[in-house]
């Protein structure tokens, strides 16, 4: 893809790297959208949680035309995140100990994957 000038600067999965991004006018992501649903961007909240507010954007990185969603979040909320997913990394392996600790108790009933 020839570069296009200007862009903000964000992490782009397939180049691995920072890399300017432009923001992909609503449109035109949709009209390129597979899906018979249309991608909703601007502010959104989450279904489960409404008080968890966001922002998304579609993005297309301007070194290798990967097309990407970014969601904008409150500082708050990603830190609760960071703390959450902290607590279970520290869990994991007890929860596989019970886990085994279940199975040997009872093998008939393995959990399935």
């Amino acid at each position: 893809m020839a570069r296009e000038k200007g862009g903000t600067v964000l992490y782009c999965s397939r180049c691995r790297r920072n890399s300017p991004c432009r923001r992909v006018p609503d449109h035109e992501w949709n009209r390129e959208r597979i899906s018979e649903k249309s991608d909703v961007f601007g502010s959104c909240y989450s279904a489960g949680h409404p008080e968890i507010h966001y922002y998304r954007r579609p993005r297309q990185c301007l070194e290798c035309g990967h097309r990407f969603i970014t969601v904008e979040l409150g500082e708050d909320y990603l830190a609760e995140l960071t703390r959450y997913r902290t607590r279970l990394n520290e869990l994991q392996p007890l929860l596989q100990r019970l886990q085994r600790l279940g199975e040997e108790l009872d093998p008939q009933h393995r959990p399935k994957r």
